[in-house]
C-alpha cells in the first residue's frame, strides 16, 4: 500500500521526480483506486463536514475514464468539490507521463449569413459541427446531424426551424421576437442563450435555459398544455405523442458542454453509446457480440480522439475495439 502522505504530496504538486514516477506506476497497476477513491471522501468532509448526496462510485469511475484517455477537464466549479483533488491529481499524472493529447474529433465550420430574401438552410452531417452567425448578429452552434432552416428575418419575427440539436446566443431585440420551431413546439425568446434538442426517434424536444427567458408555446390544431416559461438553470422536456411539458433542472455537463467539445456519458447503456459515438465521430460500430444486460457507461471526453475514448471505455468496462478508418468493431469481454 503506497503512503497516503506520498499521495497527498503528489496531489500537492510537492513530491519529487522519483516519487512521482512511483505514483504513476501504481496508478498504471490500478493499485490506488481504493486510496484515491478514500481521499476524495475525506477531502469533502474536511471542508464542508457534511456527508454529500453523491454517487461517488460513478464520480470515480468518470474520472479514471478520463485518466485512462490521456484527457482531463480542469474547468471544475467551486461547488464540485468532489472533482477538484481527483482534477489535480489527474493532470499530474498525464503532465508526468507526456500524455495530454489536445484536438478535436469533429471538423468545425464557421459562417456568416447576410440578410436575404429567401430561406436558407444549415446541415451538419454525423461528424461534423457548425457555427453560424444569422444576419441578426445572434450565434447559432448546430450540433452533428442537425439542420437549421433560416427564414428571412424582418422587424416583426426572427423564425428558424430546427431538426436535431443547437446552441443559440440571440442577440437582444425588444420589438423582434426569436422564435425556434421544432416538431409541435415554438421556443420564443427576446435576447438570451439557450439549447435546443429534439429527438425526431424518441418524439421529444429538450429546451435548456442557460441566461436569459424563453417561452414555451406548444402548437397544436386542438388545445394543449399552456405555455411554460423558463429561468436560467431549468429545462422544458417537451413530450410530442403525450403533449405535455415537464419543468426541471439540467446539469450544464450533461446538456450544454457538448458545444465545448465535451462528449459526456452518465449511466449510458450500449445503444446510447453506440448511437453517441456514431453521431459524433461520424463512424459505424459494429457489436461482435452483447455485454450483460446491466451494463452501463459513465465518463467525460473533451475534444479527444476516437482511439482515446475507446481506451477509456475498455479501461473502464474491459472491451476489446478494432478501428479501420470509418469502421469500428467492438467486443466485450464479459
Amino acid at each position: 500500500m503506497i503512503d497516503v502522505g506520498l499521495l497527498k504530496r503528489y496531489l500537492q504538486k510537492k513530491c519529487s521526480p522519483e516519487e512521482a514516477q512511483q505514483v504513476l506506476k501504481w496508478l498504471q497497476e490500478n493499485k490506488l483506486s481504493g486510496q484515491l477513491h478514500a481521499l476524495m471522501k475525506q477531502d469533502w468532509h474536511a471542508e464542508s463536514g457534511e456527508v454529500p448526496d453523491i454517487n461517488f462510485d460513478r464520480q470515480f469511475d468518470n474520472i479514471l475514464a478520463g485518466i485512462q484517455a490521456h484527457q482531463i477537464n480542469y474547468k471544475v466549479q467551486k461547488r464540485n468539490k468532489i472533482l477538484r483533488i481527483a482534477a489535480v491529481f489527474a493532470l499530474i499524472c498525464c503532465a508526468a507521463a507526456v500524455l495530454y493529447y489536445s484536438g478535436g474529433p469533429r471538423g468545425t465550420e464557421n459562417d456568416t449569413l447576410a440578410q436575404t430574401a429567401t430561406p436558407i438552410t444549415k446541415k451538419t452531417g454525423n461528424g461534423e459541427k457548425l457555427t453560424t452567425v444569422l444576419p441578426d448578429g445572434s450565434k447559432v452552434i448546430l450540433n452533428a446531424g442537425s439542420k437549421l432552416d433560416i427564414t428571412p428575418f424582418n422587424d416583426t419575427i426572427r423564425m428558424v426551424t430546427l431538426t436535431g440539436e443547437a446552441f443559440f446566443e440571440v442577440v437582444r431585440d425588444e420589438n423582434t421576437p426569436f422564435i425556434v420551431k421544432t416538431q409541435g413546439l415554438e421556443t420564443k425568446v427576446l435576447g438570451t442563450s439557450f439549447n435546443v434538442m429534439h429527438d425526431a426517434q424518441e418524439q421529444k424536444t429538450v429546451v435548456s435555459l442557460v441566461s436569459g427567458a424563453v417561452k414555451l408555446n406548444p402548437v397544436h390544431d386542438s388545445p394543449g398544455p399552456e405555455p411554460v416559461e423558463l429561468s436560467p438553470g431549468f429545462e422544458g422536456v417537451y413530450q410530442v405523442n403525450h403533449r405535455q411539458i415537464e419543468k426541471k433542472k439540467f446539469g450544464y455537463l450533461s446538456r450544454i458542454s457538448w458545444k465545448d467539445g465535451n462528449l459526456y456519458f452518465d449511466e449510458a447503456n450500449v445503444a446510447d453509446l453506440v448511437r453517441q459515438l456514431e453521431k459524433w465521430y461520424g463512424v459505424t460500430i459494429h457489436l461482435k457480440n452483447s455485454p450483460k444486460k446491466d451494463w452501463r457507461f459513465s465518463g467525460s471526453f473533451n475534444n479527444e480522439p476516437l482511439e482515446n475514448v475507446l481506451e477509456g471505455v475498455r479501461f473502464m468496462k474491459g472491451i476489446s475495439f478494432r478501428i479501420s478508418g470509418k469502421q469500428v468493431e467492438i467486443e466485450f469481454n464479459n
